[in-house]
């Protein structure tokens, strides 16, 4: 049974409150993907990318019930997580269209609290609270039983949600991302090579734009910053202002080591680069992709980025193979 579904359906529902107060429900890679599949919505049509509003950031740091430095650090970190977008396309007035095991994690187990440190779900009554539950119940079991629901299947889900955050969140500390220097180009050139979404004559193209960056940062058009993991250079993100227009940029090239990839360095990197055009005043940012079956991942990760499909060039590459340009307007 939902944990929201009679709340909304004779009161307007909690979740809807939350959201409107602009607190976002975190989403995992996984459970984007899982939803997906399951709705048949792209990403892009219920994924949230801008940052946590402040309040958020305040409450999973200080003033959780039980403080878990594990679970502050992650939000602090990950500064530009994907989220539930702040009306919830699955929300309806009998309650959460999505099935029950497909939901993302946070929303299961509301109106529950758990600790990542010691993999623990717990329950504290409040008195005070416009729900009904966390007024009236005493316990996580009798919880569970509102909802129908058991410990057993709650904890193996925990455990599954715990260990993919926690990954993202070691990542994250050991990810730095600076601006690209001359002694990065041989480890950029093999991460280049070993993409498999790059033909052979792509790549001289590619190491053609880096060289011209590194021989002359400032007066090249470009912004190069690499991602380093462990002290290993493991991914590039280069992108500039589009000359003639008035803020409008474009993400030229961008690649992770395929070893490294679903680890969200990819997303780290975007992240960055969106950042300092937010600051540049630019709003709108432009990709260009190929329509080939080889470049699904590339596709369905900047759909989940919250990048829109706006044109296709049939047959700009190749016979069979489209030109896709994609767009975001920064808020």
């Amino acid at each position: 049974m939902s944990a929201c579904g009679d709340c909304i359906a004779s009161a307007g529902g909690c979740c809807v409150n939350l959201l409107a107060q602009g607190w976002k429900v975190v989403l995992l890679p996984s459970e984007i993907e899982r939803i997906s599949a399951i709705s048949g919505k792209s990403p892009s049509e219920f994924v949230d990318t801008s940052p946590l509003e402040p309040c958020q950031f305040e409450y999973y740091a200080t003033e959780s019930p039980a403080p878990d430095p594990l679970w502050a650090r992650l939000f602090y970190r990950w500064t530009q997580p994907t989220a539930i977008a702040d009306s919830c396309p699955f929300l309806t007035a009998e309650g959460c269209s999505l099935p029950y095991d497909s939901r993302p994690f946070l929303c299961q187990v509301y109106p529950l609290d758990f600790s990542i440190t010691d993999n623990r779900v717990y329950f504290l009554q409040k008195r005070e609270s416009d729900c009904r539950i966390e007024r009236e119940m005493t316990s996580v079991e009798e919880v569970l039983a509102c909802f129908q629901d058991d410990r057993e299947r709650l904890e193996r889900s925990f455990k599954l949600f715990r260990r993919e955050l926690l990954s993202l969140l070691n990542t994250l500390q050991a990810l730095g991302i600076r601006p690209m220097r001359l002694e990065d180009r041989p480890a950029l050139v093999q991460v280049l090579k070993h993409t498999p979404e790059f033909e052979p004559a792509e790549i001289p193209v590619a190491e053609e734009v880096i060289d011209a960056y590194l021989s002359n940062p400032q007066g090249s058009g470009y912004h190069a910053y690499v991602a380093e993991l462990d002290a290993e250079v493991v991914g590039y993100i280069c992108y500039g202002p589009t000359p003639l227009t008035h803020g409008t940029w474009d993400i030229y090239w961008m690649a992770v080591a395929p070893a490294e990839k679903g680890r969200g360095i990819g997303s780290a990197l975007l992240a960055c680069a969106e950042a300092r055009i937010k600051e540049a005043r630019g709003r709108l940012i432009l990709i260009e992709t190929s329509s080939k079956p080889g470049y699904e991942k590339t596709r369905r990760f900047y759909d989940s980025q919250g990048y829109e499909v706006v044109c296709r060039l049939p047959d700009f590459y190749a016979p069979g193979d489209d030109k896709l340009i994609l767009q975001k307007r920064l808020r």
